[in-house]
């Protein structure tokens, strides 16, 4: 049986739920309460995107960080952000991010 947050009437009742689904979510609970056993489970799925996510993180500041034309343009993009940020419009900060972009790009 699954509990089914809203019905007709706007209470909480119990429906039936076939032999496959209510497998999946028995199985799903088991893997996640032995998550240090089955890499299947939702934490260890959480945490092993969590390190892929600091690794492109880690890569990324690594290529920023070893290619001198783009640290350049970051520090003076985030010079005139500073310098112009409270007087300019949402469209100037754009422009400003759009061309920052643009030379990042063609730098690489």
């Amino acid at each position: 049986v699954k509990k089914e947050t809203k019905s007709s009437k706007g209470l909480c009742c119990w429906v039936i739920v076939d032999d496959i689904f209510a497998r999946e979510k028995v199985s799903q609970s088991l893997r996640d309460g032995l998550h240090d056993r089955y890499k299947s489970s939702t934490k260890a799925k959480k945490q092993r995107r969590a390190c892929v996510n600091e690794k492109f993180n880690d890569d990324i500041d690594r290529v920023i960080n070893s290619n001198r034309v783009v640290s350049q343009r970051i520090q003076e993009l985030s010079r005139e952000v500073t310098r112009k940020g409270t007087i300019a419009s949402d469209f100037a900060i754009l422009s400003l991010f759009s061309r920052a972009n643009s030379d990042i790009l063609e730098s690489l």
